[in-house]
């Protein structure tokens, strides 16, 4: 029995290895290597799926697209008007060719904008293309950030519940081992109770994993737009130390300054802001209308014909044009801060991101090389203990737990370290996974 848990302990918890430590990480850094490609081939066909399908990227999409038709309509000349009249007696079109005064007319008039006004509305409705081109390429980003955030989370679910499977596995073991010592009147009948108490609490954490786990698979399918009653791929493990070496946040941030997508549709937005400034500043400047009509007086009075031009007066100049001119500065001074406040948080999330992932390499680091290995130590020796009567039940679940905590906290980092590259990759908009 002892031997079966020590086996237990040593290959169904990932402690066993090669004897050799060189060929046992060669062989690990292999094995991960050749699953983290394959889960990185997973995770961009879900990508890839979701940037096809997902409804608010088609919609950001077509949003764009539709934008695209809006200069040609604002740098237009406004329709011109054709209006029939009559001057006649009580009803129209009598009275022609007997009174002077009696005709039929036909008018057509156009009104002309002041000049530079309608290419600045063409330019600024470009602009506002440009715009919504790099908030739909934003919302690409973003709707790949949540397929890759909610895929590693489903990644920590299954290593944690095979962990606990293990652990359950292994506490099964301990628990028939304090069954046999009770049986023998060398332990107690409370060790066996409460490694069956523990056996409960994995139990108990199995289900949360298992809600868990439904809830992020239905994540999933709504952003690849799939029915929820269809299975996803399973998804092999990504672990962290398989990836390149992150850039500085510094050349990530001058990166990610002229690649980020809202950060350029804030910069658009500028530039937009300055058309319609300018706009604003010509729109005291009249239009124009120009008009011409045809009278048909009849036999014995001759044809006429009339020209007409009419001109718009700025009476209400002070309560509209120049409050327009204001309201578009204050919209440009507002554009100018949405830029610089950008960049701030911009520079903050990358740092951010950075800081994050290097704390998960080295907890990571302290985990695998300090940590786990001292409580794997330990519960061994607490086996031995046990064994022998020299400690109690409970200093053997406490070192069982332990190792569980830290084992469990492995996988956490691993998620936490390649979040914060998923969220670099989503600022920077360069896949650093791969």
């Amino acid at each position: 029995m002892f031997l079966l848990l020590l086996f237990i302990l040593s290959g169904d918890l990932g402690l066993g290895e090669a004897s050799d430590p060189m060929t046992r990480v060669t062989q690990r850094e292999q094995e991960d290597r050749a699953v983290s490609v394959e889960g990185l081939r997973v995770l961009g066909g879900w990508v890839r799926e979701a940037l096809r399908n997902n409804p608010g990227v088609l919609a950001s999409r077509q949003e764009w697209e539709t934008a695209t038709l809006k200069p040609p309509q604002e740098s237009a000349l406004p329709n011109p008007e054709v209006a029939l009249g009559s001057m006649s007696g009580p009803l129209p079109f009598t009275m022609i060719g007997e009174e002077p005064l009696a005709w039929a007319s036909v008018m057509v008039s156009q009104t002309l904008p002041w000049p530079g006004k309608r290419s600045l509305r063409g330019e600024s409705a470009t602009a506002e293309a440009d715009r919504m081109s790099r908030m739909s390429e934003a919302r690409s980003l973003q709707v790949a950030r949540e397929v890759k955030s909610a895929a590693l989370e489903l990644l920590y679910i299954g290593q944690a519940e095979r962990t606990l499977g293990n652990y359950q596995e292994l506490l099964k073991q301990m628990s028939e081992i304090a069954a046999a010592r009770y049986g023998v009147g060398k332990g107690e009948q409370q060790d066996v109770l409460r490694s069956q108490v523990e056996i409960s609490l994995v139990v108990e954490q199995l289900e949360r994993l298992r809600r868990d786990r439904t809830v992020v698979s239905a994540r999933i399918k709504s952003l690849l737009n799939r029915d929820s009653d269809t299975e996803l791929e399973p998804l092999p493990a990504i672990e962290i130390t398989t990836l390149q070496k992150l850039p500085l946040a510094s050349e990530l941030y001058r990166s990610a300054s002229g690649a980020n997508p809202e950060l350029d549709a804030r910069r658009v937005a500028i530039r937009k802001a300055e058309i319609d400034f300018q706009l604003a500043k010509k729109a005291h400047l009249p239009d124009f209308k120009i008009g011409f009509s045809y009278l048909l007086r009849g036999e014995p009075y001759s044809n006429m014909y009339e020209y007409q031009v009419g001109v718009e007066i700025p009476l209400f100049r002070s309560k509209k044009e120049d409050l327009g001119v204001q309201e578009r500065f204050g919209d440009l001074r507002a554009a100018k801060l949405a830029v610089e406040e950008q960049q701030r948080e911009l520079a903050f999330q990358i740092q951010d991101a950075c800081e994050r992932s290097s704390s998960a390499l080295r907890l990571l680091e302290l985990y695998r090389t300090g940590i786990l290995p001292q409580s794997r130590a330990s519960l061994d020796s607490a086996l031995v203990s046990y064994q022998t009567g020299r400690i109690e039940f409970e200093s053997l679940v406490s070192s069982a737990l332990t190792l569980l905590t830290y084992e469990l906290k492995v996988w956490e980092e691993n998620r936490n370290a390649l979040q914060a590259v998923v969220d670099l990759e989503a600022l920077v908009s360069r896949d650093l996974l791969n």
